[in-house]
């Protein structure tokens, strides 16, 4: 079997379909983890899997979506995270044989980043850390990111799972308005997710195939690369049947998506009548276009092909007016803030800088001398912001998704 990187280049790919939906109609009691599963009741988990793969899955996602420690501290299973992402993946690996690829699931923590929730940044970091070094060691072929709504908290994800070498995925989940919960648009995500080495992004749960046409043209405007999307299958008590599921999931591939999948409320018999549908169809090539120089905010994606001119915004110790400041150049091409101030505490600044990124829509850039306060200002944005100062710095700003100006 090809690697997985290059067959996403090439090739249109099934993916499997939901997990927990799966998982409750096997049994599994309300209010339990479904990734406790995998030590309790392995013979079930792979049955699943296992259904997928005969159904025609070429990608099978091991029982990890919600397997990070701060996730599974709600469910007192903080402490075996690694044993339980561990065991998921030899399930997973036991079913794909070598008829499928392993491409494990890291989804949110379920709580919200400081400051506008009481998780700090780094203790989401350090959770995303250990399930993705747990993951890699467990052997996946890749890792795939999903059903994220805060660009912060992907952007933690992402690094994580970057730091294992492995190939990576993203995706964010968006509501019917075309936002995700914390506003971001489809072109933000986008130019926000074209900032990293990934092998294919998009967008998975939260919506039916018949609201995604939109959201997936957004994303296709700012995301250079292959399209990935796994939509629902409808809302409790009214999921949609294998044929009318496959017949609309099919539809976006004419959107450019080339990895199709399905998440709540899709089965095995969704994803074989899927592969079935798309088999009669023209496969075509996956997308793969040159990149383009977006910046991005929480909500607006801009092309900005050299450093603009303009005001520059000195950030001290003492924060003053920054908010005044910012939104009094709202409107400019991007806003540019000097962080070279001496002596910036890196903690303090990520502090600072993200109570004014709920405000502020113009996308920003950087301008910094010093390695720890450029890392502390770029993981405090929802976003992808610029970087430019001093070049020894060119390297970590691209390494945390930031479009580097020379």
């Amino acid at each position: 079997m090809k690697s997985l990187e290059a067959a996403v280049k090439d090739e249109v790919l099934l993916l499997d379909g939901a997990m927990g939906t799966q998982l409750q109609a096997a049994g599994l009691p309300p209010g339990m983890a479904p990734e406790w599963w995998n030590l309790a009741e392995p013979a079930k988990v792979e049955a699943i899997h296992r259904a997928y793969r005969e159904a025609g899955a070429r990608i099978l996602e091991p029982n990890t979506f919600g397997a990070n420690p701060i996730k599974l501290a709600h469910f007192g299973l903080a402490t075996q995270a690694a044993e339980i992402n561990r065991a998921a993946v030899e399930l997973a690996r036991k079913a794909a044989g070598e008829k499928a690829w392993v491409v494990a699931s890291m989804g949110p923590t379920g709580r919200v980043l400081a400051p506008l929730g009481d998780l700090d940044p780094e203790d989401a970091a350090a959770a995303f850390e250990l399930q993705a070094s747990a993951l890699a060691a467990a052997g996946v072929d890749a890792i795939n990111i999903e059903t994220m709504a805060d660009m912060v908290e992907m952007r933690l994800a992402i690094l994580a799972a970057l730091a294992t070498g492995l190939p990576v995925m993203a995706e964010f989940t968006f509501a019917p308005n075309g936002r995700t919960l914390f506003g971001t648009t489809a072109e933000a995500a986008g130019a926000f997710l074209a900032g990293f080495p990934l092998i294919a992004a998009g967008l998975n749960c939260g919506l039916t195939s018949d609201l995604i046409p939109p959201v997936l043209e957004g994303l296709a405007t700012t995301w250079p690369g292959p399209l990935i999307v796994q939509p629902n299958a409808g809302q409790p008590g009214s999921y949609l049947g294998p044929e009318e599921f496959a017949a609309s999931a099919a539809a976006l591939q004419e959107k450019e998506a080339s990895l199709l999948g399905g998440c709540c409320g899709t089965g095995p018999a969704h994803i074989e009548r899927l592969r079935q549908v798309l088999s009669s169809r023209p496969s075509g090539r996956p997308r793969q276009k040159e990149p383009l120089p977006f910046l991005s905010s929480r909500t607006t994606a801009r092309m900005v092909s050299s450093l603009p001119s303009g005001p520059v915004i000195a950030v001290k110790d003492e924060d003053g007016d920054l908010l005044t400041e910012a939104l009094a150049w709202q409107e400019a091409e991007a806003v540019v803030f000097d962080l070279t101030y001496p002596g910036l505490a890196p903690r303090l600044l990520r502090e600072t800088l993200a109570g004014l990124w709920p405000v502020l829509s113009s996308p920003v850039i950087f301008y910094a001398s010093h390695p720890e306060v450029l890392t502390a200002a770029i993981l405090s944005y929802p976003g992808r912001p610029g970087a430019t100062g001093d070049p020894a710095l060119a390297g970590k700003a691209r390494e945390l998704g930031a479009l580097w100006f020379a």
